[in-house]
């Protein structure tokens, strides 16, 4: 398909061409505007009942990982979010409270230079300066059209059980001073870039539970009001979004619908502000078929507040072993919450299939489905050479020779007696760049009985999803 839309494009331009570009940048530069040309638009493409296509429109990005980016790395990534049709992103927090590992307090540090009260610049391990990452970041949203959503504050100890409510009040002060100050500093230089806050804290539905002040309905309510008066009182009010989780195990959707329906009465929310709940499937809090069903009820609450805007954070992750979803996954949740949202972002495709970071099969997989509704379907080839070693202890050491596939693989299913005991996916880049290739390798420390036996198999995998038949099985005993 990807060599057909290039050839079409060639044949448009005509006889005018003396050099052939490469194949990359024909697939980074040239494939999107063929698509767009021949009526393929990642905001408008018709596929679903409702008419439009269910895709990501904006990311998440964490400030642990830009905060060595330089000008060229945030242009990089933008361009590539632009290419996979997005326009918002959400750089969260802007400021970390950091403890003092010697036992000394901590405090909270900034990924761009403050002058705000109560803060400070993050410095590297040399003391030297970051680079200013609010300033990179809006810089080059502009330049390639994206809104961007400003993290305030956020802490680790809001995991603890040990906080108060006096605790969550003295952080939404913190968080004031926080707006304040980048107001003051990027408001006006980024006037139509600087689109949005983000309210970092992730709360979930233990909310419900009435247990004590802090785990109440009404705390959380007050807590979210003391930003959002200040804001309005200080004349910088802006689209506020929040991502709160899901855990069908800690209740129904509905008692969490009823818990929203009354923060968004009571919090000083208002019309343009955006209730942006995780989806909860890469997290394990929901599984793909719960969603119809809890974003049905939420989207009754979130309709009791004139203006307020329903979206999804589609989870791109598997919280498992942290690896990616396959591109097909993604879709899949995407579809399944389409009919009652206004808008869906991801957490996180810069972290998982951006194309600086991830493999650049995830991109080229998502670009298909965004530009032309399609979703590749050839699977790779069965994994070939299976070898487990002889067991000793409590080892086993497996091998096989790497699959193909058109794309790429993306990685490998390696089961013990039908169980699947290891997702081994193609890294991630490290902190020099390199991306290490996929492994085809690994020892399994289970095996300890000795006399009995263990069969193994391992299925290859694309970045759609599509799975190999296995290699194997190999059988072997512990001596």
């Amino acid at each position: 398909m990807i060599l057909v839309a290039v050839i079409i494009a060639i044949s448009i331009i005509g006889p005018a061409i003396t050099l052939i570009p490469t194949t990359e940048w024909l697939e980074s530069n040239i494939l999107p505007y063929v698509f767009t040309m021949a009526g393929f638009n990642p905001t408008v493409a018709k596929t679903g009942d409702d008419g439009e296509k269910a895709v990501a429109d904006g990311t998440f990005i964490q400030w642990w990982l830009v905060v060595n980016w330089d000008d060229d790395r945030w242009s990089k990534e933008f361009a590539a979010l632009k290419e996979a049709g997005m326009h918002y992103i959400v750089l969260t927090p802007t400021a970390v409270f950091q403890e003092d590992k010697n036992g000394g307090g901590g405090a909270n540090m900034t990924i761009y230079p403050t002058s705000a009260p109560l803060f400070e610049t993050m410095k590297q391990p040399d003391g030297s300066a970051y680079p200013d990452a609010v300033d990179l970041c809006l810089r080059n949203a502009r330049k390639y059209g994206f809104k961007v959503f400003l993290g305030l504050n956020f802490s680790d100890q809001w995991w603890s059980s040990q906080y108060s409510k006096d605790w969550l009040v003295a952080r939404m002060n913190e968080g004031d001073a926080l707006a304040a100050d980048l107001w003051n500093k990027y408001h006006e230089k980024y006037a139509n870039t600087f689109y949005g806050w983000y309210w970092c804290w992730e709360v979930n539905n233990s909310y419900i539970r009435n247990m004590n002040l802090m785990n109440s309905k009404e705390s959380l309510a007050d807590a979210l009001k003391i930003q959002t008066k200040f804001l309005d009182d200080s004349g910088m009010r802006l689209p506020i979004m929040f991502s709160p989780y899901m855990n069908r195990w800690l209740g129904t959707p509905q008692a969490y619908a009823e818990m929203w329906k009354y923060v968004f009465a009571n919090s000083g929310l208002r019309s343009g502000d955006i209730f942006c709940p995780q989806d909860s499937v890469g997290a394990g809090g929901l599984d793909l078929s719960d969603l119809p069903e809890w974003f049905s009820e939420l989207r009754k609450s979130v309709d009791t507040l004139p203006g307020l805007q329903f979206w999804s954070d589609t989870e791109t992750f598997d919280v498992a072993n942290w690896t990616a979803e396959p591109i097909s996954r993604f879709i899949q949740q995407m579809q399944a919450v389409r009919p009652f949202v206004d808008n869906i972002v991801t957490f996180s495709y810069s972290h998982y299939y951006s194309p600086n970071i991830a493999n650049k099969g995830f991109q080229r997989t998502y670009l298909d489905y965004v530009y032309a509704g399609m979703i590749d379907t050839i699977v790779p080839t069965i994994p070939v050479g299976l070898q487990v070693a002889p067991v000793t202890g409590c080892t086993a050491s497996l091998t096989w020779k790497a699959s193909t596939d058109n794309i790429g693989v993306c990685g490998y299913y390696v089961y013990r007696n039908g169980t699947m005991i290891a997702n081994l996916q193609v890294p991630r880049s490290d902190t020099s760049g390199i991306r290490p290739e996929t492994p085809t390798s690994m020892v399994d420390d289970q095996p300890s009985e000795k006399g009995k036996s263990y069969i193994y198999e391992v299925e290859a995998y694309d970045f759609a999803g599509n799975t190999s038949l296995p290699a194997g099985p190999v059988t072997i005993t512990v001596r």
